[in-house]
């Protein structure tokens, strides 16, 4: 119940910032039954805040929770809207697609994540550009059936940051970011080299969302992982050790974290159970693939 407390503390008097990430400790899934607290953060971009006129109050016990309307705009009354800051961290999917004219193209995507297994589903929403209603990285999906997820570890951070960039559909952004195409095995679409694992997707469909801009689509691209590749040295102990390559997850504003601890907490439930009675059918054998 602390985070309405600081949410009504720094926005509804309007005194401070919005809250940061390390005061509210949002806790974050990571696999089996391991989460992560996210303590710190960092910004690619120092954005722009308000500057504190008078100090925080020493009770809060009276102030109000802050309540606003996403869909009027500058009904929150602060800089910048605290919606995807409170809905983080975020994993980053750097997609990578090919162009039917065989040009590369890399970029970032912040509403990424994994939606299923049994078979395993992925997905990145995307929205258009101002002088193209999709963005590059849907349209080379839907055209050409393939994408590839890079996992993007702190080291490659700027990196992931330069491809960020909007640039014109003929400029090769792993080439731009200085990073290294590797051939994938099942899609044609490349995977970066650099990047710790890879998830080889085939797309789909595509689900558009509702727009209150009629120049600017909105959808979300759907892929099916045919191939995952994970580098040798960030598997402990049989399984995949976050901590050895601290992947970089969205906050809000300009702000990003990394992963670098991790805690365990195991299930209220006998999970083993249904596993037992699902066996092995969502399942194909390897001489089918």
């Amino acid at each position: 119940m602390e985070m309405p407390i600081l949410i009504q503390g720094f926005l509804k008097k309007r005194m401070f910032p919005a809250p940061t990430i390390p005061k509210m400790r949002p806790l974050a899934r990571l696999e089996n039954f391991d989460y992560t607290i996210v303590e710190s953060h960092f910004e690619l971009r120092k954005p722009k805040l308000m500057s504190p006129e008078n100090p925080r109050p020493p009770n809060q016990k009276d102030l109000h929770i802050m309540f606003y309307d996403p869909d009027v705009k500058g009904d929150h009354g602060l800089p910048h809207d605290p919606f995807k800051a409170l809905v983080s961290p975020r994993p980053i999917g750097w997609i990578s697609t090919l162009g039917s004219d065989g040009v590369i193209n890399l970029a970032p995507y912040s509403f990424f994540n994994a939606v299923s297994y049994f078979p395993s589903y992925v997905m990145f929403s995307s929205s258009g550009l101002k002088d193209d209603p999709m963005k590059h990285s849907w349209r080379n999906a839907e055209e050409t059936g393939e994408f590839v997820c890079n996992i993007v570890s702190s080291e490659l951070a700027d990196a992931m940051n330069m491809t960020a960039k909007h640039v014109p559909l003929s400029v090769d952004e792993m080439a731009l970011a200085g990073l290294t195409p590797e051939p994938s095995e099942k899609v044609k679409a490349p995977r970066v080299k650099e990047a710790p694992a890879h998830l080889e997707c085939e797309y789909w469909k595509t689900v558009e969302l509702p727009t209150n801009n009629p120049k600017f689509k909105h959808g979300v691209i759907f892929g099916h992982v045919v191939g995952i590749h994970i580098n040798d040295d960030i598997i402990v102990d049989g399984k995949v050790d976050v901590t050895r390559y601290n992947p970089v997850a969205r906050l809000g504003y300009m702000d990003y974290t990394q992963v670098d601890k991790v805690f365990s907490m195991d299930r209220p439930d006998d999970l083993s159970m249904g596993r037992k009675m699902l066996g092995d059918a969502p399942y194909k054998n390897k001489s089918d693939t």
